[in-house]
């Protein structure tokens, strides 16, 4: 008996397992590339809520995200769709917002990047060269060196912050060379800019992690396993406390935060394209 599997996304490859042996036929065929109208709008849109261009509880509206995208509405829709799925869109009522993510879902999230990024930065400690480790304190020197010399705004510090933070956690996750689990770190990291700019609000926080970033970069050029994963989990758990906090104690300085975000990023950041 012969079964076929699909896997999705944009390169389509064809298994057949034929009496319990796989065979990749793309091994013969070779991936075919294809892009689309649904998967270059779902990109732009996913890209839009990572960004903050869309944000948490915005309404996501067809024919406006078409006209927007110069789009029609079947790839909006499709888009959506596979949103929703992802978990960044949350159907309400009779259409469709930016997901608001709940305490919990929030906490579930840390929990989870605890034990996974505990392992793979522990595991990076063992397999680093000497020269992506100084890579690594360099980019943490290029970043405290930026800070000091000041930013024109606020939503600018904070949004060179959250990139270069999503950057330096990116660079250690690549050292163990495992996609799978590169890319459910980069999964569950992919909040909206709004819960990622939390971590940088304040001076007192924006020194704590880049504190932790350079100790973490310095546990991996002495190959100390242990110690990495120790002070990643750490850090992990400073700011999902933080992150907490802010969101209990000071729930209207969240609103606050997000419109002055959303303000920037209308005549600063990326705008919403194909």
């Amino acid at each position: 008996m012969t079964r076929c599997y699909f896997q999705p996304v944009t390169v389509f490859r064809i298994r057949c397992a034929v009496e319990g042996d796989v065979t990749e036929i793309s091994q013969r065929l070779g991936p075919i590339q294809v892009r689309t109208a649904g998967t270059e709008v779902y990109q732009a849109l996913r890209a839009a809520i990572l960004n903050g261009v869309l944000v948490p509880g915005q309404r996501l509206v067809e024919d406006t995200l078409a006209s927007e995208l110069g789009s029609s509405r079947t790839p909006v829709r499709e888009a959506l769709l596979m949103l929703e799925f992802e978990g960044l869109a949350k159907r309400q009522n009779k259409g469709l917002m930016v997901k608001i993510f709940s305490r919990q879902e929030l906490l579930d999230i840390f929990e989870v990047r605890v034990v996974i990024e505990g392992y793979v930065t522990g595991r990076a400690a063992t397999v680093a060269t000497p020269e992506q480790d100084r890579e690594l304190l360099e980019h943490c020197h290029e970043t405290e060196q930026r800070v000091k010399r000041g930013f024109d705004s606020e939503p600018e510090r904070i949004w060179y912050l959250v990139h270069r933070n999503r950057d330096f956690h990116g660079a250690v996750w690549k050292l163990v060379t495992n996609p799978t689990l590169e890319a459910i770190l980069k999964s569950v990291n992919d909040l909206p800019l709004l819960y990622r700019a939390i971590f940088w609000h304040s001076d007192d926080h924006t020194r704590l992690s880049l504190h932790y970033h350079r100790t973490i970069a310095g546990a991996l050029l002495q190959g100390d396993r242990e110690r990495a994963r120790l002070v990643i989990q750490e850090h992990i758990f400073e700011a999902r406390d933080m992150m907490i906090e802010f969101m209990d104690e000071q729930g209207a300085e969240v609103v606050e935060l997000s419109a002055l975000l959303e303000e920037w990023m209308r005549s600063n950041g990326p705008q919403l394209s194909t």
